[in-house]
């Protein structure tokens, strides 16, 4: 009863706040024609072939990811989830001097295999592999699923943390970006990007992470962003911009 309750809600959410099918649809191609229009500018730009969409991030997810490495120029990057975006942040690596250091978190070895069979990753980007603990369903806060054994080390000095793995679970997805959260201090240069926003477990971890920010006395600035699927970004106060793209 529990799961079929949360399903409902999900749905009505999706119906009521997310839009129609076709509204969504009709944002996502709007979506499409403004990242390709502001991403094509230089020849590597050109040849990097991207696969958006279904389980990887959609149009707005990566104009947004394009557009803050394009105005922040972070010299950290830290991943949650290896893939597309992957892809993306690493030609960065590969073709921008700013950015130094790239660190993807991924718990599937069969995956890192394949990914790499089929692209190769800068030099600048490493991948860390952790097994996962916890649950997708019928879970909450203390026991959603995440990666197990993250060094705090690795978020020091990230400037963007990009958080699209592991699975989403239906409480309290993702929570191993409130280990980054709990780090910042009030002057701390962050950004934070948060797919699949406009589900029931990612909002209640971006609840948790409003609490947190507040609780450490950090001034912030939030803004979700549609399409097929949303996407949210929360950046520090050096960034207003970044909640107006």
């Amino acid at each position: 009863m529990k799961n079929l309750l949360r399903r409902v809600l999900q749905s009505a959410y999706n119906a009521v706040s997310h839009g129609s099918y076709n509204e969504r649809l009709l944002e996502e191609n709007v979506w499409h024609h403004v990242f390709r229009e502001s991403f094509r500018t230089t020849q590597w730009k050109s040849e990097l072939a991207l696969s958006i969409g279904r389980w990887a991030g959609g149009a707005s997810f990566f104009y947004i990811l394009h557009r803050v490495l394009e105005d922040v120029k972070p010299e950290k990057v830290v991943e949650l989830g290896l893939g597309e975006s992957s892809k993306l942040i690493s030609s960065y690596a590969s073709n921008e001097d700013w950015l130094k250091s790239h660190i993807i978190l991924e718990h599937s070895k069969t995956w890192i295999a394949a990914f790499c069979d089929r692209f190769q990753l800068s030099e600048n980007s490493e991948i860390r592999r952790h097994d996962l603990f916890g649950k997708t369903q019928n879970c909450g806060f203390t026991d959603s699923l995440r990666y197990r054994d993250i060094e705090i080390d690795i978020w020091q000095h990230a400037t963007l943390v990009v958080v699209d793995g592991p699975f989403g679970s239906e409480s309290y997805s993702r929570m191993n970006s409130f280990d980054f959260i709990r780090q910042l201090l009030p002057e701390s240069r962050f950004v934070l990007i948060l797919d699949d926003s406009h589900r029931v477990g990612e909002k209640e971890t971006l609840t948790e992470i409003r609490n947190l920010l507040s609780a450490q006395k950090i001034t912030y600035h939030e803004k979700e962003y549609g399409g097929m699927k949303s996407c949210t970004i929360v950046c520090s106060h050096h960034f207003p911009w970044l909640a107006s793209l």
